[in-house]
């Protein structure tokens, strides 16, 4: 039977690996998981752990894509895109740097997740100013928001699990890993900047006046998208979960904006990704409990570097929230392994299309990349900065 699960496993995750943005691709997936309940080959503990892992997902992208819509409705981001191209004096390297900054502020407070859906409606204005900086521009949002994501309890809901599971409050998890995360943001966005040079070295239109005051929908929006990011920030602090904050926000904000008889765009929904890791949750789950994946008695930076490329693979291949699944054991273990672990999940996640969530949903917003192209640019650069990260955390952890 576990050769069984093992197989269904490798399958699903074979179907949405080849192909990662399709909804043919992820009902296909689906049904293997189907025919993996109907044979017996997977639990009900499974199903369960999908189930809690996927209903909060849904929740958090659904309020996090509603934000975006309305900053998007209002002309706030398109307003945003604006001062930015102002701030950067038209120069295309600095407007690429705010950006990176922007993207690196909100992953800090509303996860790489919702930092990536708020991100994309500015990307896309900003396309319309500078077509040239489209993949540049969405290559660096999509390196800081899973690289930078390791750097605070926030930043990841696995993050939040491990700091649960070790005891740490947040300053002790922020102390351990913001170096490291920042170490591995930074080869990244150099990465980007290296590849993409000829067309940083351009300039964009930037507009020298500002467009009047904000509108009445314009303050709605700016008010939702700032209480949402001091709401995450502070979430991990004060015992809250995380993917709370930004669904209570948009409520609130539902509020408001019927109470003030303001437009509210409908709810999209990101069924297909979610469909994809409802079924990874329940095929890698099923595969992973029979096998007992030992806990690493040596911690020296040879076993260290191992144990993180072998996280970052199994990341790349089933995405890293099923990763985490497989990986329990070490996400909970003391000593410097669990935050290896983590590093593999947020960086090593960067090598597919389909190595974290947020990479699927910008890819399919902005539909700028194709997987060979991808995989071309994150598969060495991701194990150049996951390898970078561990070697950062071995030496903290050494001086300590």
């Amino acid at each position: 039977m576990i050769i069984v699960r093992i197989l269904f496993a490798v399958a699903v995750v074979a179907v949405i690996a080849r192909r990662p943005r399709s909804r043919g691709g992820a009902w296909l997936a689906v049904t293997l998981v189907l025919l993996e309940l109907a044979v017996g080959a997977v639990s009900a503990r499974s199903v369960r752990l999908a189930g809690s892992g996927t209903v909060p997902l849904v929740l958090f992208l659904t309020a996090a894509m509603w934000t975006a819509r309305l900053a998007e409705n209002a002309g706030l981001a398109e307003r945003l895109a604006a001062a930015l191209a102002r701030a950067a004096r038209g120069r295309n390297a600095l407007l690429y740097a705010l950006v990176c900054l922007l993207c690196a502020l909100l992953t800090a407070t509303v996860s790489l997740d919702g930092a990536v859906v708020l991100m994309l409606p500015l990307v896309l204005a900003l396309r319309r100013r500078a077509p040239e900086l489209s993949r540049p521009l969405l290559l660096g949002t999509v390196a800081v928001a899973n690289a930078f994501s390791l750097a605070v309890p926030q930043g990841n809901p696995t993050n939040l699990v491990v700091m649960e599971r070790l005891g740490l409050p947040p300053r002790a998890f922020v102390s351990h890993l913001f170096a490291p995360a920042l170490l591995a943001t930074s080869i990244c966005v150099a990465a980007v900047a290296l590849v993409e040079r000829a067309r940083l070295r351009g300039r964009c239109r930037s507009d020298v006046a500002g467009r009047g005051p904000l509108s009445a929908d314009e303050l709605l929006a700016a008010g939702a998208l700032a209480v949402s990011g001091l709401a995450g920030s502070a979430a991990p602090w004060i015992g809250v979960p995380s993917w709370l904050a930004l669904p209570g926000v948009t409520l609130a904000w539902l509020a408001v904006a019927g109470s003030l008889r303001r437009p509210v765009p409908k709810p999209p929904v990101p069924g297909r990704v979610c469909i994809q890791v409802a079924a990874l949750l329940v095929a890698v789950s099923g595969a992973s409990g029979p096998l007992h994946l030992p806990q690493p008695r040596a911690f020296s930076l040879v076993a260290l570097l191992a144990l993180s490329l072998v996280v970052a693979a199994t990341a790349g291949a089933a995405n890293n929230l099923p990763a985490s699944v497989v990986f329990a054991g070490l996400l909970g273990s003391r000593g410097p392994a669990a935050y290896v672990a983590l590093t593999g999940l947020s960086v090593g996640a960067l090598a597919t299309p389909h190595g974290s969530v947020a990479t699927t949903i910008a890819l399919d917003r902005a539909g700028e990349l194709d997987a060979r192209g991808y995989l071309k640019l994150w598969l060495p650069v991701a194990v150049v900065a996951t390898m970078a990260a561990t070697a950062c955390l071995w030496l903290l952890w050494s001086l300590a």
